[in-house]
Parts: C-alpha cells; sequence; structure tokens
C-alpha cells in the first residue's frame, strides 16, 4: 500500500485555490445579477422592485413574471392610473415613447407581443409580430435598445 503524504504546501495551495475559487464565483454571481452595476434599493429583488421610467411612467415587477408597465398621475405614489402588460421581458424608452417586449399573461407562457407607448398621450398599440413592431419604431423615429429589468436601477 502507497503512502500518500501531504505537506504543508499542498494544504496551503488548495485552501488558497478554495477561497480563490469562492471569491471569482461571488463576483461572477453579483456581476451577473447587476450587469452593468446599477443601483438596488435596500429591499429590491428581481421579483419585487420598481424601474422609474419618468415622473408618470414605471415598470413594476410583483414577481418573476407578473410585470407591467404603470402610468400614474395622481400624484399618489401607490396608486395606478393605468397599466400596459403583464408580463413584460424588455423595456427601452426616449423622450417620447416607451418600447417593450413581453408576455401576453402573467404566467409568462403566452406569445411574445411588442408594445409602443405615446408617453405624452398614454395611447398604445400592441403588435402581434416583431417585423410590424420594428416597422413602426422606424416610421416614429423612435430609436431605444430594448433591454431586461436586471439592466436598470431598481427602486
Amino acid at each position: 500500500m502507497e503512502k500518500i503524504f501531504i505537506t504543508k504546501k499542498k494544504i496551503a495551495m488548495t485552501i488558497f485555490s478554495v477561497m480563490l475559487l469562492i471569491v471569482i464565483g461571488y463576483f461572477y454571481l453579483d456581476y451577473s445579477a447587476n450587469p452593468e452595476n446599477k443601483y438596488r434599493a435596500e429591499g429590491t429583488s428581481y421579483t419585487a422592485n420598481k424601474i422609474i421610467i419618468d415622473d408618470f411612467y414605471t415598470v413594476d415587477s410583483y414577481s418573476n413574471t407578473f410585470v407591467q408597465i404603470s402610468y400614474n398621475d395622481s400624484g399618489n405614489s401607490n396608486s395606478i392610473t393605468k397599466s400596459y402588460g403583464e408580463s413584460i421581458e424588455k423595456v427601452g424608452w426616449d423622450e417620447n415613447f416607451i418600447a417593450a417586449t413581453g408576455r401576453s399573461d402573467s404566467l409568462g407562457d403566452g406569445p411574445l407581443r411588442y408594445f409602443i407607448i405615446n408617453r405624452e398621450t398614454t395611447e398604445y398599440k400592441i403588435y402581434e409580430n416583431k417585423k410590424d413592431f420594428e416597422k413602426t419604431l422606424n416610421e416614429l423615429d423612435v430609436e431605444v435598445e430594448l433591454k431586461g429589468r436586471e439592466y436598470y436601477d431598481w427602486y
């Protein structure tokens, strides 16, 4: 039977390697959950947060799949005047329009739909295919990058 000798140097290298892997793993998980290093208010999570677009519009996450764009003109931050979508996945905006993609139900398993919301009038249109959505964005001269919720500040 062979004798296995473990030296102090081997033990130290093993401990150092494990610690290094833990530190690298922590930074990787932190970055993947917050890739742009955005602000995260205390108590927020991917399933419970608010993305503030302006004084009237927010993206509100109530669960992993129930996410809607909300319009509030009442001055009361706890009320919603109008809401758009039930399972918003990506969103982007400019000074005139909000564009978003989302599923047709709060379970997040319906067909993908596309939204364009006029920020001034609150009117919106839903598109069933990407081609018509992109065509309308071009006609309206809207240039936005649709991003997942993890790319924005959370409140």
